[in-house]
């Protein structure tokens, strides 16, 4: 590129990132700000019918650029996208009262073609998620397909275009066995029916192998893998998480919008004849810089660019239709003084705020200040506007700077094991929960991971309901229990195993130590389940369990299931030093302590209990110390707190959960 034409584009370059808010004469629109939803980064158009006003990304502004076409004006943005934990889709902020960071497109500057590239490099990506595999070491542990050897798997990709040599497959694995041995691992692969290539690895982990193409026409293409049986390799157990071919092509804009990362000084673009293109910079997706519009009866044209960056071709009609839009949540001042000031705070969809209003209104009447927000508020005013994982501690963040904690916080409402993927019921309704990794299961969900340690005094407790009918019914159990405390009776189970009889045995004599009386059951035969269900009849307990579990059952003798809560009439406190029963984001089929919380009778008043997998000796140190804060701590939560503070938030601790109101009043010893 000449040096004249170096200068122009840097000082253009330099204007545009120095753009500021400005007016706008156009109305405010009086319907409140919105939130905009999209699935993938690209460049968007403004709905016709909003006026300009402020767009936010997080906690940044993103620049609203003008065009003007002879059959059109109209407003557009690049917005990027950032897939997390709990959401595919991604959104940003229509702020009515905030100026539109307005940035008109700079004047087109064409570069000589002797200096442009005429490529790009493109890839084709398919993926689904199908099967979630909690040891996966992906950012993302959602995977497409099993292959256990012998297994075969075969998809068809089309090439839009014609491809032009280096072309490359790359395929992205996780691989489940590890093994003494031979290698672990051994993939066999075709391209449109013909051998491809083989590989061999070891170790379990994410794999991913890339092999050279012959060059494909245009059109249909097969994949096809095999992982072998082969002899003295007990098992070969591979996950497929994605494929893709990735090959060069002409920048053709006739055929869409392009992007590309550019290698040298110029590209040479074909566009239709009669369009006007217009070329955005996103090297920076937050501030990026839009060039046009270029000659619109050219049917080439030659762009200047800068090596390494990042760039976005297209027409008008090529650019992306607004995104999905809704209303965003509103709070108002005093809700927002509410919020500020309050002692708990309860986050659940409005239908299942009211159901809870009794239990909101009994915490009131013992002097706490609560205060109540929709998920929606949450996401909306702390979050993205999007299921966000950090959006919690964002509002803490924010109660930190106005001088106070609160003490408790009840999450009413289930929580999802998938990302968000748009539905708005989901949006609405679940409270998304945290993940942390453990030593045995890889992640599992933890509502305290939402939490950093700068939070650790914050009670947090969940009814992970799915209905206005089973934040009522947990409710109305939890006014029961607390209008006349029953004194404090404890019942241990234990499963057989000698490490199990120590730890119960070890729980007994505390409490028997402290003056309270302590009953044992041992899993010893099939009478055990009548004679612990004749014990829970008798009334109101502190039920404490040792032993092995699922996330639907106690003992391999099934002395205990999710199903039985209505067992028994009057409910209790569960503690679970078990596997799993607190695992409560399995879909449709809830766990143990969701179902033995949100049974209309019997069953639990609140259950501690873990939502992964660990070993004995590591939970009866949590227990200890556990055990230790009931003496000391007037409510539930207080006493979690309490144990996690003297043991620290470790993953064990991180994964005991609390079903159940934070704010649960303890009996007092006698």
């Amino acid at each position: 590129m000449k040096p004249a034409i170096w200068l122009i584009l840097t000082l253009l370059l330099s204007s545009l990132a120095a753009c500021r808010p400005v007016s706008s004469s156009a109305p405010a629109r009086s319907d409140g700000d919105l939130v905009l939803t999209f699935a993938r980064a690209g460049v968007y158009r403004l709905p016709p019918d909003l006026p300009p006003a402020g767009l936010r990304y997080g906690e940044q502004s993103l620049p609203l650029f003008h065009a003007s076409t002879p059959a059109e004006d109209f407003y557009f943005f690049y917005a990027p996208v950032t897939v997390t934990r709990q959401s595919r889709l991604d959104a940003l902020f229509y702020e009515t009262n905030s100026a539109p960071l307005l940035a008109t497109p700079a004047p087109p500057i064409l570069a000589t073609a002797a200096q442009a590239e005429g490529t790009i490099r493109e890839t084709i990506w398919r993926e689904e998620d199908h099967l979630y595999r909690s040891q996966s070491d992906l950012p993302l542990p959602w995977l497409w397909s099993r292959l256990a050897a012998p297994a075969a798997w075969q998809d068809t990709v089309s090439l839009p275009v014609a491809a032009t040599p280096p072309i490359t497959l790359t395929l992205r694995l996780w691989g489940q066995t590890d093994l003494p041995g031979g290698p672990d691992h051994e993939l066999r692969v075709e391209w449109d029916g013909r051998p491809l290539a083989e590989a061999s690895w070891d170790g379990a982990g994410s794999h991913t192998l890339n092999f050279p193409l012959p060059e494909p026409a245009q059109g249909r293409h097969e994949l096809r893998i095999e992982v072998p049986a082969r002899e003295g390799i007990p098992a070969d157990v591979l996950y497929l998480d994605g494929w893709g071919v990735n090959y060069a092509r002409v920048a053709d804009v006739r055929s869409g919008p392009v992007t590309w990362q550019a290698l040298s000084a110029a590209m040479r673009l074909f566009k239709p004849s009669g369009e006007a293109v217009w070329l955005l910079d996103i090297t920076d997706p937050l501030a990026p810089l839009a060039f046009g519009p270029f000659d619109a009866q050219a049917a080439e044209i030659t762009v200047p660019t800068r090596p390494g960056h990042h760039y976005w071709a297209g027409t008008p009609a090529q650019i992306l239709p607004p995104p999905r839009l809704r209303r965003r949540a509103s709070i108002d001042s005093s809700a927002r003084e509410r919020l500020r000031l309050a002692d708990m705070l309860v986050i659940g969809a409005e239908d299942y705020l009211r159901a809870a209003a009794p239990l909101i209104e009994h915490r009131r009447r013992a002097g706490l200040r609560v205060a109540a927000l929709t998920p929606l508020q949450l996401t909306d005013h702390w979050g993205r506007g999007v299921p966000d994982g950090s959006a919690l501690s964002r509002l803490l963040q924010w109660r930190q700077a106005e001088g106070r904690l609160p003490s408790f916080i009840l999450l009413v409402g289930d929580a999802e094991l998938a990302p968000w993927d748009g539905e708005q019921h989901l949006l609405a309704e679940r409270i998304p929960t945290g993940f942390t990794p453990t030593h045995f299961l890889g992640e599992t969900p933890s509502d305290v991971a939402l939490l950093d340690d700068t939070f650790a005094a914050v009670a947090l407790g969940r009814i992970p309901a799915r209905a206005p009918r089973d934040v009522a019914a947990a409710v109305r159990k939890i006014l029961a229990y607390e209008e006349d405390l029953p004194a404090r009776r404890h019942l241990v189970l234990e499963d057989a195993g000698p490490e199990f009889g120590a730890f119960a045995t070890a729980i007994a004599s505390f409490w028997q130590g402290k003056g309270e009386e302590s009953a044992r059951i041992a899993i010893t035969g099939p009478d055990t389940r009548a004679r612990l269900l004749a014990e829970l009849r008798r009334g109101p307990f502190w039920l404490h369990y040792v032993g092995h579990g699922s996330p639907l059952l106690w003992s391999q003798a099934k002395v205990l299931t999710a199903g039985d809560a209505e067992l028994w009439q009057q409910p209790g406190i569960v503690f679970a030093w078990t596997c799993l029963s607190g695992y409560f984001v399995q879909g449709e089929e809830q766990a143990l302590a969701e179902r033995w919380l949100l049974s209309p009778t019997g069953g639990a008043v609140a259950v501690i209990a873990p939502s992964g997998e660990d070993i004995t000796p590591r939970q009866q140190d949590f227990a200890q110390a556990f055990y230790h804060a009931l003496l000391r701590a007037e409510t539930l939560g207080e006493a979690l707190v309490l144990a996690r503070g003297e043991r620290g938030r470790d993953d064990l601790s991180l994964q005991y959960q609390l079903f159940g109101d934070p704010a649960l009043r303890l009996p007092h010893p006698p």
